[in-house]
């Protein structure tokens, strides 16, 4: 079984959003910020996607997943952010980001996109861009 682990240092939408996932299927761990999503990564190999936000204290999104992908070079990320824009989002690709969403998160969009990483045996099923939600 995979699972899905959210790193968002807002708690309601972390809630929110840890609820939406599991309704979606998914197993789901909860982080409030990096250090506690390195955590739980390090602990809980059924891992294989995290959703990230962009814009937290201490450790941001993206270095915490330079940080996670380093431990599990395997790992699917999916960024969440309010400040996703055309000029900035090659910076997230290059850094390994599977999705970027926009905020506020619509949440058909949040499915789709995790449809569309995994199948139900867990591998990764190709992309083919991820400028859907700047479109």
């Amino acid at each position: 079984m995979t699972a899905i682990l959210i790193v968002e240092d807002d708690e309601v939408l972390l809630a929110v959003l840890s609820k939406t996932v599991t309704r979606l299927g998914f197993d789901c761990f909860e982080a409030i910020n990096g250090e506690v999503g390195l955590a739980i990564l390090s602990e809980h190999e059924e891992i294989s996607v995290v959703l990230t936000d962009l814009t937290m204290p201490g450790m941001d999104g993206l270095e915490f997943f330079n940080h996670a992908r380093a431990l599990r070079p395997d790992l699917r990320g999916i960024l969440c952010s309010a400040y996703i824009t055309y000029n900035n989002i090659s910076q997230y690709i290059h850094a390994g980001f599977a999705d970027c969403l926009s905020k506020p998160l619509e949440i058909p969009h949040l499915e789709q996109s995790l449809r569309i990483l995994m199948d139900k045996s867990g591998r990764w099923k190709r992309r083919s861009g991820i400028l859907r939600t700047l479109q």
